[in-house]
């Protein structure tokens, strides 16, 4: 993240501005565009049974100020960093014009919605009516602000101001900053998922379908062969002098009748 700091990107002002702009409509900030989503979430989540969604809501309004704030405070003041900057400017024209209406044109679309959002609300939904004025949706409107400011005042303190030494509040708890290193333990998750469902779970249930079902069956077979045979051979060895008598009594029976007719 702090190699962003070093392309010096505060001296693409316009850039910059538009960034401003939308890392505080990210941040739920009043009167732009983002906060009157984030407050259309929270009043939902007001009128659920279980406060911890209202809770996680919550802590997501502070957490997305913090982290917002923080990239914007580490382009800003990148100078503790990294004090021989690079060209904030890179590319064409063309190119850099290309960037700079889409930004313009985004900030100013985030900026007017927020500003004429009642109007902006009816024009997409004239029937749209708000069933969750209450107490807990004035609370929350005015809880979720002061969480976006303390979330950017937090921001600040750690990277902004001039004696910061960068160090975020998640690095500084042990626990929590292994709890965030460890992506959550969702690696370890889906490693022990895999390990457990696909390695010793499905790999192992085809291989005992192709040693004990397939292999067995085509065992079966081969020693049900086997044994006929032996079986027959047997049979075979058991009867060989009645046959050699039959054979004895029809040569000589063939023989008798050739002499009989060559009289």
């Amino acid at each position: 993240m702090f190699a962003i700091g070093r392309q010096n990107g505060r001296s693409m002002k316009l850039t910059i501005l538009c960034m401003t702009v939308g890392a505080l409509a990210l941040s739920g900030i009043w009167p732009l565009s983002g906060y009157y989503s984030k407050e259309e979430i929270l009043a939902v989540l007001t009128v659920l049974r279980n406060p911890m969604w209202l809770g996680a809501g919550l802590l997501g309004v502070f957490l997305t100020a913090y982290y917002t704030f923080r990239l914007m405070f580490v382009i800003l003041f990148p100078a503790k960093i990294d004090a021989g900057g690079h060209g904030g400017e890179h590319g064409s024209n063309f190119a850099n014009g290309a960037m700079y209406a889409v930004l313009v044109i985004l900030a100013v679309i985030t900026m007017v919605i927020g500003i004429e959002a009642e109007w902006f609300r009816h024009f997409l939904d004239p029937t749209a009516v708000h069933a969750t004025d209450n107490y807990a949706v004035y609370l929350v409107q005015t809880l979720s602000p002061a969480l976006a400011i303390v979330g950017i005042i937090l921001a600040w303190w750690e990277f902004g101001r001039t004696r910061s030494d960068r160090i975020g509040f998640a690095e500084r708890n042990g626990a929590l900053h292994r709890l965030f290193a460890e992506r959550w333990y969702l690696d370890r998750l889906y490693g022990w998922m895999v390990n457990r469902l696909l390695d010793r779970g499905i790999a192992e249930g085809c291989r005992q379908n192709e040693t004990r079902v397939i292999e067995g069956v085509i065992h079966a077979v081969c020693n049900g062969v086997i044994g006929s045979s032996r079986a027959a051979a047997g049979w075979h060895l058991v009867m060989i002098q009645s046959k050699l008598m039959v054979v004895f009594a029809v040569v000589f029976g063939l023989t008798l009748i050739l002499l009989i007719l060559g009289h």
